[in-house]
């Protein structure tokens, strides 16, 4: 009996049931879908906090800096701040991270004890500080969104594996195979089959056929934009950060972008990477804006300022910080 008459069969009775085991998907993504969600939003964290420090000033000590960094010059690479943040926004964790011996690092049970002793008494430690993400709704929806991804990464998976594989289409192939001893169109279809990848021509039937897949991306290219602008719209930044995608046109200049992304990183600027660094190394820092049209409309402004004789020193300071901000406040 032939393989297809043995997949055929079942069909013919009403009692069969048949589950996912007997029909799993022959295509699948090797990345499992949850790991996939995990690093698609740990990645995204870890670039907007990079892009935080990059609008930095006011940081100090080049080991100090230098930890922020994941370090990969030796084997079991160390996280940096940026990466600890990102991971515990990523989990939904509370965790404590120290700074010691020019690393930072997740804090021990004692120390992670200690500093939060040291929190319900003065909101912050000498030993460490304290992160909470338990709550953190941001993620939720994020990790919702790139599993939207991945489902349509899947399927474009799927017909890229179809895509690989050839269709011989056989008239009446099921009335054939389903009689007894009935064998021949499967080895017709081997046949043709080794004839087609010898590059061989083949004799078919007028109502058998060949044919492989047609790849339809669009569908998938328009729901992986669609969930970028969604994530772009959550975390307050343009598309372009969040696709990679820069934006096109004869009157585009990317400054629309630019602001947006500033607007964006100075959110999480000063709810998250602010306010840990500054606990944890002792900083002071500041969001440098890089509008830089704003700034050169203001050059006029700070000229008529710095002539006028009818303000004092002091006044033309005041002015000056007021029209040009080394950092926003």
């Amino acid at each position: 009996m032939s393989i297809i008459g043995n997949i055929l069969r079942p069909f013919e009775r009403s009692s069969t049931i048949i589950t996912e085991k007997d029909f799993q998907r022959p295509f699948q993504i090797s990345l499992c879908r949850d790991k996939f969600i995990l690093i698609k939003t740990e990645n995204l964290y870890k670039k907007i906090l990079h892009r935080c420090y990059s609008r930095t000033e006011g940081a100090t000590d080049p080991i100090k800096i230098a930890s922020l960094f994941d370090l990969k010059e030796k084997s079991g690479a160390n996280n940096g701040l940026i990466s600890l943040i990102a991971i515990a926004m990523a989990n939904n964790q509370e965790q404590a991270i120290v700074f010691v011996s020019g690393v930072a690092r997740l804090a021990t049970l004692e120390e992670k004890e200690q500093i939060k002793k040291d929190y319900e008494k003065d909101s912050k430690s000498k030993v460490g500080v304290l992160i909470n993400f338990v709550d953190y709704s941001l993620t939720v929806l994020i990790k919702s969104y790139y599993a939207m991804i991945y489902d349509s990464l899947d399927s474009m998976n799927t017909q890229l594996g179809l895509a690989k594989a050839l269709q011989i289409k056989i008239n009446s192939l099921r009335a054939t195979v389903s009689l007894a001893g009935q064998d021949d169109p499967i080895e017709q279809a081997k046949k043709i089959n080794e004839a087609l990848k010898n590059g061989k021509s083949v004799l078919l039937d007028k109502n058998d056929s060949v044919e492989t897949l047609t790849i339809n991306s669009e569908s998938v290219e328009k729901a992986i934009f669609l969930v970028n602008c969604l994530i772009a719209s959550e975390i307050g930044t343009s598309l372009s950060f969040v696709n990679g995608e820069l934006t096109t046109g004869m009157s585009a200049t990317g400054e629309a972008d630019s602001n947006a992304d500033e607007y964006g990183f100075q959110d999480f600027f000063n709810s998250i990477f602010k306010p840990i660094c500054d606990k944890l190394y002792g900083w002071n820092l500041r969001f440098v804006s890089d509008d830089w049209r704003y700034f050169s409309a203001m050059i006029g402004s700070l000229i008529i300022v710095e002539n006028s004789a009818l303000l004092t020193a002091e006044q033309k300071k005041a002015f000056a910080d007021r029209l040009m901000p080394i950092a926003k406040k």
